[in-house]
């Protein structure tokens, strides 16, 4: 009876062994698939481009919306403001601005932007001063917000279905701007 028992301790402590380093040797692997690694892995910063399921530039993040045509744009507030723009447009559209780890520092949709257009500028604390120092006449049609982060990225989100020309989705995502802004 004691052998047996020694037996299946010995053969819990295998399989738990097996385990441990199965779950080592995947965590590289499945702790690099966060949405920064995935969305700065496969574009340039500063361009904005759009999720597609093509097979020459798929950049699909898992669980999303399938009623929601989806876009992202990477950047590095180190190097410059961010202008992120885009045309007037009725269908709901939404804009997050996420950190490198993913966490969302501002959002804004149709509804809270100036006249349903796609104009936000976001700068770090001494952009912003400077910003304040000597603010361009531009800015008072844009939606400018300070973030004190360095790098990371913006998705845009607008509402499709059967119902919605697709046409004007189309021309929403093909005229949005990721760009570098200086003041």
């Amino acid at each position: 009876m004691k052998a047996r028992y020694l037996y299946l301790l010995l053969c819990g402590l295998v399989v738990a062994g097996i385990v441990h380093i199965t779950i080592i040797i995947l965590i590289p692997d499945y702790g690099s698939r966060d949405a920064w690694n995935i969305i700065s892995g496969k574009r340039d910063m500063w361009v904005f481009s759009r999720f597609t399921d093509d097979g020459k530039a798929k950049l699909v993040l898992e669980d999303t919306d399938p009623y929601l045509e989806m876009g992202a744009c990477t950047f590095d507030l180190s190097e410059s403001g961010l202008r992120f723009t885009g045309t007037k447009s009725t269908i709901f559209w939404s804009v997050s601005v996420f950190e490198q780890d993913g966490r969302v520092v501002y959002s804004l949709n149709n509804r809270t932007a100036i006249d349903n257009r796609l104009d936000l500028i976001l700068l770090n604390p001494v952009q912003m001063i400077n910003l304040r120092e000597a603010p361009p006449e531009e800015i008072e049609r844009s939606v400018v917000v300070e973030a004190d982060i360095k790098k990371g990225f913006v998705i845009l989100r607008q509402f499709k279905d059967s119902n919605i020309d697709k046409d004007a989705v189309g021309s929403f995502f093909s005229d949005a701007r990721c760009t570098k802004y200086s003041g």
